[in-house]
């Protein structure tokens, strides 16, 4: 009868294994939504840079630009409470209003004015 080897040490393998998962875990970057929360993982380093540009948040539709590097602080699943804790959050730490937004706004407000102003003076001047 075969008796089992001592649980006490772990095999050279298992113990590379181990440290070479826990390794690739700590250089793995995560990214949060800004506009929901919600948390994209890398599967490999570097691969959030690597999906293309027209990539779409899964659960709000935003577009990549809208992810920024993530610490997390502590253990957060993607539900709708915790998605809902960070975009608290974010909303706290940094601004809701994007600047293009802004500046987009002034554009056509600036557009719509000049375009009112000549059609009023082509009216008042008409011979």
């Amino acid at each position: 009868m075969r008796t089992p080897a001592p649980a006490s040490r772990p095999s050279p393998r298992r113990a590379a294994a181990t440290v070479a998962r826990a390794a690739t875990a700590a250089t793995k970057q995560k990214y949060v939504c800004v506009d929901c929360g919600y948390i994209y993982t890398e599967r490999k380093p570097g691969d959030f840079k690597n999906l293309p540009n027209d990539y779409k948040c899964p659960a709000c539709t935003s577009t990549k630009r809208r992810f920024k590097p993530y610490k997390e602080p502590k253990k957060g699943p993607n539900n709708a409470r915790a998605m809902a804790n960070r975009q608290q959050e974010i909303s706290e730490n940094g601004s809701d209003i994007n600047p293009a937004l802004i500046i987009g706004f002034l554009a056509i407000a600036a557009a719509g004015a000049f375009g009112l102003f000549n059609a009023l003076d082509a009216a008042t001047t008409v011979q």
